[in-house]
């Protein structure tokens, strides 16, 4: 990926690009970065971020970021962003089906394992 005059081999999210590195540890965000070349993804949760950017605490992360480099192929294309926590489905009663075969009592605690066939009744 050829580099542009005036541009940044790095992306950030704009949600955390002004932030400052104690501002992030602070926040207990978790960092992701992802290689634009080979897909690698790590992150960097927050007791990582001290640890490697303690003498940058005080500075944003659009400046720290420059030094940034993919682990696997040392790639300055990284994009850094905010990890995402997969959201959980509620759960609710409405919206669940229940299994058929539960109904008739082909449930694990109503089988007998040691059956001939596997999944006699007991």
């Amino acid at each position: 990926m050829p580099m542009d005059e005036g541009r940044h081999a790095f992306r950030i999210t704009a949600d955390i690009e002004q932030a400052r590195i104690w501002e992030l540890i602070e926040a207990g965000v978790t960092l992701a970065l992802e290689c634009v070349g080979c897909h690698r993804r790590t992150t960097w949760p927050p007791e990582l971020v001290r640890r490697r950017l303690q003498r940058d605490s005080g500075k944003r992360l659009i400046a720290v970021a420059s030094r940034f480099r993919c682990a696997a192929c040392r790639s300055p294309f990284v994009l850094v962003s905010r990890e995402r926590t997969p959201v959980r489905a509620a759960v609710s009663t409405t919206t669940e089906r229940r299994d058929p075969a539960a109904k008739r009592g082909f449930v694990p605690a109503n089988l007998d394992p040691n059956a001939r066939g596997g999944g006699r009744l007991r």
